[in-house]
């Protein structure tokens, strides 16, 4: 209901938790305009939390083309190093007010939003989704849970040179899920306050983690004769193919070096996990 719900214009009330107002606004510390702190025509959902704490409460009463100062607080917490913890003042004005409206649950509604001809069929299918989410991130958390009992204990000097190589993956990942967001790295970091450095330095001791169980994993496969055969990579392949909707043909014709490596290791890495799963117990 709330992904298909529409805005509607309201005239004859005041605003009310849940509405999307349209304000103008502008921010004063210490009686100064500060950066950023001043827009026009802005939409805001009051309720949804966007703005610092205490804005949109405040809001709650306002008139259309009421006037109002705003006292507010920015968390110490804040990304702009300049207004951490300071008392602020938003001049606010509201130019309009629209109020949600969801839509009917009914047949119509499981017929527009879905394959379901139903409400029913479309509720049960619901059900099963929420349910095998439940169970896929039961089985994540126990597969977890299994790896660090496995790896904490095992003392090993983790070569710095592979704890930097992680890191450089991380930086590289969140750089490229900045860059489908239009940002790039350098923005990112200048708007929460801090580094690449600061980054790399946050998330060592997961790298530290992640190079440690990757060798311990790696160990336990040698040992224990965890390999990929030339049939797991043809069944993987075929598995490949139908998920990306080719012939087995075609995707083995495109296969690279890297491309046939990292197959076989997402193979040893499935079978060492159902290995392990099978010859341990984790309470």
């Amino acid at each position: 209901q709330e992904r298909n719900a529409r805005f509607v214009e309201v005239t004859d009330r005041k605003v009310e938790n849940g509405d999307l107002v349209n304000l103008d606004y502008s921010g004063k510390v210490d009686g100064k305009v500060f950066e950023g702190g001043t827009a026009k025509d802005q939409e805001l959902e009051i309720g949804s939390h966007m703005f610092i704490p205490g804005f949109e409460e405040q809001m709650v009463g306002m008139a259309i083309g009421e006037e109002k100062d705003l006292n507010v607080k920015f968390p110490e917490t804040y990304h702009a190093e300049e207004l951490k913890g300071k008392d602020a003042v938003f001049t606010v004005k509201v130019l309009g007010i629209r109020k949600k409206e969801l839509p009917e649950l009914n047949d119509e509604f499981a017929k527009e939003v879905s394959e379901f001809e139903s409400l029913q069929a479309l509720t049960l299918d619901i059900e099963q989704r929420l349910a095998d989410q439940k169970a896929h991130h039961a089985e994540h958390e126990a597969e977890d849970k299994l790896i660090r009992a496995i790896v904490n204990p095992v003392e090993l000097k983790v070569p710095t040179a592979m704890v930097e190589k992680q890191l450089d993956y991380y930086v590289e990942d969140l750089t490229k899920r900045l860059s489908y967001q239009g940002l790039d790295k350098e923005t990112y970091f200048k708007y929460i306050g801090k580094t690449e450095e600061d980054f790399r330095k946050d998330n060592r001791k997961d790298a530290e983690f992640s190079v440690k169980t990757s060798l311990v994993m790696e160990e336990i496969s040698t040992k224990e004769k965890i390999e990929a055969t030339k049939k797991d990579v043809e069944e993987k392949l075929e598995e490949l193919a139908k998920l990306y909707n080719q012939k087995p043909e075609e995707l083995k014709a495109q296969m690279t070096p890297e491309l046939e490596n990292s197959i076989r290791h997402e193979i040893v890495s499935e079978k060492l996990l159902k290995f392990l799963k099978a010859n341990n117990t984790i309470k």
